[in-house]
């Protein structure tokens, strides 16, 4: 399952995000259910935000200088979805990304790969892969899409 909603977690405004956060808390019911029933999903920009507010990680405005074109290093990334992968170049355009995860409680999402503060990358401790990125499929960021896609068909086939 692809999870990309839209911009309906944006809004650092208490009473706004608590207006939001009721009216989408079905969704994140649903992310955590399916999470526990072992589907493979993957969280795409907004999706990423939804997916990490299931489990409690917030959101906030980006800091000066996290937008435009950056190169990321995935080399020491010790996970599957960075298999065959140095280093990727994203174009990050959003206003609000999901909060560092030093600045949250443990649980079940671990995050991979990080850019001023803020997770590119994330993963949930699931039975299949559940993954999160904070950027869209766009030229350079195929070969960690063409893994998740991968990864899921692996795990659909093998249970």
């Amino acid at each position: 399952m692809v999870l990309s909603p839209g911009n309906a977690l944006v809004g650092l405004d208490t009473d706004e995000r608590n207006r939001r956060d009721s009216g989408i808390r079905p969704l994140y019911a649903f992310i955590r259910e399916s999470v526990e029933n072992g589907v493979p999903l993957l969280g795409i920009n907004a999706g990423n935000e939804a997916l990490n507010c299931a489990y409690k990680i917030p959101i906030d405005k980006v800091p000066e200088g996290y937008k435009g074109k950056h190169g990321i290093d995935l080399t020491g990334v010790n996970d599957s979805i960075a298999d065959g992968i140095d280093r990727i170049t994203v174009e990050l355009n959003n206003e609000f990304a999901v909060l560092s995860r030093e600045s949250t409680p443990p649980g079940k999402v671990t995050h991979l790969v990080d850019h001023m503060g803020h997770p590119l990358i994330s993963r949930v401790e699931s039975k299949a892969p559940v993954y999160g990125m904070q950027f869209n499929i766009q030229p350079g960021t195929e070969k960690v899409f063409e893994n998740f896609f991968k990864l899921a068909s692996q795990y659909l086939k093998t249970g």
